[in-house]
């Protein structure tokens, strides 16, 4: 009866060691699933991330365009008035001289 109560034990102590084994690897399988999806997530946010960098890149070489060409109309038309004021005085001296 003690042998069989030692084989009994030792199937017992067997199978709790499979059970715990189960139990690791859904929980390292449970792990790894979780992160993939960590992966994943972030490889979603960085696209979005530099899709946003690209975005406000072009907005701000937007900007500057708009600036550049608002400053040369600004210099075109500060050297036309300048010119005009100078035709101006030209033809007053002209006509009272």
């Amino acid at each position: 009866m003690n042998e069989e109560n030692k084989e009994t034990q030792k199937k017992s102590d067997i199978k709790q060691l499979i059970d715990d084994h189960e139990v690791s690897l859904t929980e390292k399988n449970k792990t790894i699933q979780q992160l993939r999806q960590e992966l994943i997530d972030f490889g979603r946010i960085k696209s979005k991330v530099e899709t946003e960098n690209d975005n406000l890149k072009n907005d701000k070489q937007a900007a500057l365009d708009r600036a550049q060409r608002a400053e040369d109309r600004y210099v075109k038309n500060t050297e036309l008035k300048s010119r005009s004021e100078q035709q101006e005085k030209d033809l007053l001296n002209k006509l009272f001289d």
